[in-house]
């Protein structure tokens, strides 16, 4: 299942999703305003929760370092975490 994880409100994922005509490509979405940040402020440990995985079944394609540790903190493996080629910088394991 592919879904997107994002602290962005749930519009503007959608708008920007259906921008590039990839909708299709997600299952679900968990956007900072469709979890509760009281039990789980991490977007990841959001995520895992509310799909009912486990965070170490789960890759993650993100560039921020901040996301970065925060995917590590909920329990996605470093071996999972890959930063995207942007700008010359990224595109690899972390």
């Amino acid at each position: 299942t592919t879904v997107v994880v994002t602290n962005s409100l749930a519009l503007r994922a959608r708008l920007t999703l259906k921008y590039h005509s990839i909708t299709h490509l997600f299952r679900h979405m968990v956007a900072r305003d469709r979890r509760d940040a009281a039990s789980c402020p991490n977007k990841y440990c959001a995520a895992s929760k509310i799909l009912g995985v486990q965070a170490s079944s789960v890759v993650v394609f993100e560039n921020e370092p901040a996301d970065i540790r925060l995917a590590k903190l909920a329990g996605v493996p470093a071996r999972y975490i890959f930063s995207l080629p942007v700008n010359g910088r990224g595109g690899e394991a972390l």
